[in-house]
């Protein structure tokens, strides 16, 4: 029906039809509607409007208010008309079969078949129009293709182009995803290289191929293939042995989203240019899309596979191509790609009930990055203040990391993630029957955070904690719900607890890296690292956390949120939807209109002047009662301002919050700092060390105890080592190793222009002033000297410096000598006795112990002191000997008893003696504490005697020649004793 001060137009004015996106103009009489249409009875039309609601595809339960006959046609969103019949020969060219129909698309049926306003349609609703329309004939029957088109059409089935476009461009941006990562695997091997720490395990075969363009330029195919679960496999043909390989799978991230995000997007953007699709079209286009990345990605890494020749007909092949990565990319991309046109299709605010869930996979992933970036901080802030503090690898703690941790940028998400929600990193490996004789080993290892120093776990629980409630407070910011709809009430407890254990299953996917390598007939073997299978129920329980807190915390914080962040979780449409009090753009039968999907309603109805915007239209007054709107989770306005009073209270309390933080990280900063210097390994050995090149050997000796009895640390003293020369002056700290409660700590020595490499370890002991470390350094390999302890000596002399020797811990020797023990430190050792008397002295000895603690001179470490006779003993002993053959002489005997002279005088009973000459002897050296005493040039004498010759006396002279023969001793005293030999 029409208004009275509407006038129809003439048969020559046809009205104009209706835009692509606006929708056409049904009938107000009583011809029949297209299937879909539903019409209101005529009490029910009101005057100047009327409302259909359309129950086509993708479209459900929305209503349609179009304007009065005459009016402005209106510009706002609609939902996709019927199915169109076109007569082109050529369903699939043209607009897409979802979008409005053009101006002549229908034919010219039956009149009361097609929507007034089309072409074809009664011209301005006049019933001679129509009557002309009826009679006109009907075109020639289509084509086969054509009939098979508009089934397609009817069944949902759109154009296939734009899904081929989009697998084109995913494929494509999958590739250059993955060559980013190479790019950036390939710079961290720069940086490494020229830190010196980059060493390749490979053999040179593989170097040569690895350094190949045409290795270059198959390792993205290779790479993408990987990022859709696929595994790196080298297949080898072994003569003799069959066939073996060995596969390698891991998840490159980069590509991978790649894979996620283009077809999503692309989905999205299909729909926004050509309007939405039936669920079968969306089905087929995901399927289509899907099938021919995982065509074109398992191709690529299957033709550019990278064959190495090791030996004689022996090839490796090298590729990710196979079953896994082929429908592991078919499920990634197709998946991605319908739920991009599902959600697309249906609008944010179509969603309902099932809002959080989308929300919850926006701030699970939001929460994951947020805490990884946290985490990441940390690391880096760490790994360049040691880097700088060490003087080495500044380089790759600035820039090998960042890219190192991009590179690999899903493996450190999801340990991150897993390792602060106190979860494990499991590490396992095992041999199957792998030239065990059918038998299998296999071991597993497990870390969490609390592997790590206490210091680390502290603050990754700690920075946990503040990210937890700084997700539970964005969480509960903007949230609305349903009143009085228990599902949805449910739905609003179980969504995020569902979402973070979905999550934590997709991070055990990205964390996983493993390897298989099998030989024909002999087994297998492998291992992996990934995150251990209890974590999902750990999310689930964070999620919870996050849940019960964001109630807690939301009515606190109130509107402290920032707007970006709501939309970041929540959508635009969610972040800008009314809340308290908001009206909703309803249609007579309480079904959301088109423009409520778009969150566009109110604007739209105001520039078209819709009365229902305006005014509250009686259209709205008329129908059922609307649904109830949304309103926030606590049940008030969460944009209400602030009072002043409550913002000082918040501020206080957040100060507060912060300064305790501050306080916290600043107390675990400095007991960082101190337990990685004053109270670590490295400083116990440095303090070793500072005290042995100060010359400090006491000092030494306390720090690091010697293995020997404390009687003969007669050595390790201060004095000593003050004077010793050629001991260690230098060192630095190559390297320091901590395990669990032992460290290994290498320095490299400097003695006397030599350097020498030494390590030591140091054992924790436990804690000082509760928070520190305490390391001790363990046993030092101390050299020891093999000291002969002179007999009836109480002091030597070492270095000038008096030791005493009378209460040393001794051993004897198989000669029966007492040999002492005695521990020193690296440097020259000069032994001298004290004097005995006047006539013995020792002779001083003297020795050198390296770095390494060898013995660098003949001795062997056998410190011996020898004891001479000096020359005032040697002329002692001459004169002793002198006096001897003197008071021989005097004798008058021509044959002394126990003396040198001997004259052969007949009958002669006495005489005298004459003494020409001594003779001059020698000492020579025997065993300890005695001399060999032997005549070096004989002495000569005359026995004068008178002979009786028959009673005549007559006197004689005989010459004798003196040679002097003995030992000679000296007693405690150091007196001489000469022992004569028997004459």
């Amino acid at each position: 029906m029409t208004s009275p001060d509407q006038t129809p137009p003439g048969p020559a004015e046809e009205p104009t039809p209706a835009v692509s996106g606006t929708a056409p103009t049904p009938p107000l009489d009583g011809s029949e509607l297209p299937e879909g249409y539903n019409r209101p009875s005529p009490s029910e039309a009101p005057t100047g409007s009327a409302d259909y609601a359309w129950d086509g595809a993708g479209s459900d339960d929305t209503t349609t208010t179009l304007p009065a006959f005459g009016s402005e046609a209106p510009t706002h969103e609609m939902p996709p008309a019927p199915p169109a019949y076109t007569g082109s020969p050529a369903p699939w060219s043209g607009a897409s079969p979802d979008a409005p129909p053009a101006p002549g698309a229908y034919p010219p049926a039956s009149a009361d078949q097609v929507p007034d306003g089309y072409p074809g349609s009664p011209a301005a609703f006049s019933p001679a129009a129509g009557a002309q329309q009826s009679a006109a004939p009907a075109p020639a029957p289509s084509v086969d293709l054509a009939a098979v088109g508009v089934k397609a059409t009817a069944l949902g089935i759109s154009n296939p182009l734009p899904a081929l476009a989009v697998a084109g461009a995913t494929w494509v941006g999958g590739l250059v995803a993955a060559v980013i990562t190479l790019v950036l695997l390939s710079i961290v091997g720069a940086v490494l290289g020229g830190s010196g720490m980059s060493s390749s395990p490979l053999p040179s075969e593989l170097e040569d191929v690895s350094a190949g363009a045409g290795t270059l330029f198959a390792a993205p195919f290779q790479l993408l293939a990987l990022a859709g679960l696929g595994s790196f496999g080298a297949r080898m043909e072994v003569p003799l042995i069959g066939n073996a390989s060995l596969s390698l799978r891991f998840i490159p991230l980069l590509a991978t989203l790649a894979l996620v995000l283009l077809p999503y997007f692309g989905a999205r953007l299909v729909v926004r240019r050509r309007g939405p699709a039936r669920i079968l079209g969306i089905a087929v286009e995901a399927l289509l899309a899907g099938f021919v990345v995982a065509l074109l990605v398992t191709l690529g890494a299957l033709i550019f596979a990278v064959s190495v020749p090791l030996e004689d007909m022996v090839t490796l092949r090298l590729h990710a191509a196979g079953a896994d990565s082929f429908f592991g990319t078919w499920l990634i991309v197709g998946v991605a790609y319908a739920i991009g046109q599902i959600l697309a299709s249906r609008g944010p605010s179509r969603h309902g009930r099932f809002t959080d869930l989308l929300a919850g996979v926006r701030l699970a992933i939001l929460h994951a990055v947020v805490f990884s970036a946290v985490v990441f901080a940390g690391m880096w802030i760490w790994a360049i203040i040691q880097s700088i503090r060490e003087g080495d690898g500044v380089m790759l703690a600035i820039v090998g990391l960042p890219l190192l941790a991009l590179a690999f940028l899903g493996q450190f998400i999801a340990s991150a993630c897993g390792l602060g929600m106190l979860g494990s990193l499991v590490a396992s490996g095992g041999l199957g029957s792998f030239g065990l004789g059918g038998t299998g080993v296999g071991a597993t290892q497990y870390a969490s955070i609390f592997s790590a120093p206490w210091w680390v776990w502290l603050l990754v629980l700690l920075a946990g904690l503040v990210v937890l409630v700084l997700m539970s407070a964005i969480w509960g910011a903007g949230r609305t719900i349903v009143p009085g709809d228990l599902t949805a009430k449910i739905i609003s407890w179980a969504a995020l607890p569902a979402v973070y254990f979905a999550g934590a299953i997709a991070l055990a996917i990205l964390a996983h890296v493993g390897f298989t390598a099998s030989a024909e007939g002999e087994g297998t073997v492998g291992g992996s690292l990934g995150l251990a299978p209890w974590v999902p129920f750990l999310a689930l329980l964070v999620g919870g956390a996050v849940e019960g807190l964001s109630r807690l915390v939301s009515p606190l914080v109130g509107g402290m949120v920032p707007a970006v962040a709501e939309r970041l979780v929540r959508g635009r449409a969610d972040a800008a939807a009314p809340v308290s009090g908001a009206p909703s753009v309803l249609s007579p039968t309480g079904a959301a209109s088109s423009a409520a999907l778009t969150g566009a309603a109110a604007p739209a109805a105001m520039q078209t002047g819709s009365a229902d915007a305006q005014t509250g239209s009686a259209a709205s007054a008329s129908g059922p009662a609307p649904a109830a709107a949304p309103v926030p989770l606590g049940g008030a306005s969460q944009r209400e301002p602030m009072t002043k009073e409550a913002k000082r209270r918040l501020l206080l309390i957040l100060g507060l919050l912060g300064a305790a933080v501050a306080l916290v990280i600043a107390a675990i900063v400095a007991i960082v700092v101190m337990s990685s210097t004053i109270f670590s390994p490295k400083h116990e050995v440095e303090s070793y060390l500072d005290a042995v090149t100060a010359g400090d050997y006491g000092t030494a000796a306390q720090i690091a105890q010697p293995n020997a009895p404390n009687a003969n640390r007669v050595l390790l003293t201060d004095g000593v080592g003050a004077k010793t020369e050629k001991r260690i002056t230098s060192y630095t700290i190559d390297d320091v190793e901590v395990s669990e409660d032992t460290a290994i700590v290498t320095a490299t020595l400097d003695q006397d222009g030599q350097r020498t490499q030494r390590t030591f370890t140091v054992d924790r002991a436990g804690n000082r002033f509760l928070v520190f470390p305490e390391w001790k350094l363990g046993e030092v390999e101390y050299t020891s000297l093999s000291f002969y302890v002179p007999q009836g000596v109480e002091k030597v002399t070492v270095n000038g410096v008096e030791v005493e020797v009378a209460k040393l811990e001794t051993t004897s020797d198989e000669m029966g000598y007492a040999v002492a023990a005695l521990p020193v430190l690296p440097g020259t050792y000069a032994f001298s006795g004290p004097a005995l008397g006047e006539y013995i002295e020792a002779e001083p000895v003297s020795t050198t112990v390296a770095a390494d603690g060898a013995v660098a001179d003949s001795s062997g470490g056998y410190v011996y002191l020898n004891y001479i006779i000096n020359d005032a003993g040697q002329k002692k002993v001459q004169e002793d000997v002198n006096a001897k053959i003197d008071e021989c002489a005097a004798t008058g005997q021509p044959e002394p008893s126990g003396c040198p002279l001997d004259a052969y005088a007949y009958n002669a009973t006495s005489g005298t003696w004459t003494v020409t000459s001594y003779p001059v002897v020698t000492l020579q050296q025997g065993e300890e504490g005695s001399y060999y005493l032997s005549t070096d040039s004989n002495g000569a004498a005359t026995f004068s005697y008178t002979y009786d010759s028959f009673g005549t006396p007559t006197p004689m002279t005989m010459e004798d020649s003196i040679s002097v023969t003995g030992t000679v001793t000296y007693d405690d005293k150091g007196e001489l004793v000469i022992e004569y030999s028997d004459y």
